[in-house]
């Protein structure tokens, strides 16, 4: 990678994800940031297309309500989703 010119080494890093320990979210972030993240780093999404996309996945996984929710105030809410509810159940 030292080799790579600055474009080249970009684009490398666009197909890298980030793997956290334990699936953790960034929690200074609100789970509709945490997921928008890698969308506003890797596309140039008009930001009402970007909304549409991140509710459509936080509603396909229940987790449309959590939306606004910090990454530290979600443990209910993981729990009430791995018991087959969601977020509001």
């Amino acid at each position: 990678m030292a080799g790579l010119s600055r474009r080249e080494l970009y684009a490398m890093r666009r197909r890298m994800g980030m793997l956290f320990q334990n699936g953790a979210l960034l929690t200074d972030l609100d789970v509709f940031e945490n997921v928008a993240f890698p969308l506003r780093e890797h596309a140039q999404l008009p930001e009402r297309l970007l909304r549409n996309i991140v509710l459509s996945k936080l509603q396909a996984v229940g987790l449309r309500g959590a939306a606004q929710l910090r990454a530290s105030s979600c443990r209910a809410a993981w729990r009430a989703v791995g018991a087959g509810r969601g977020p509001s159940s």
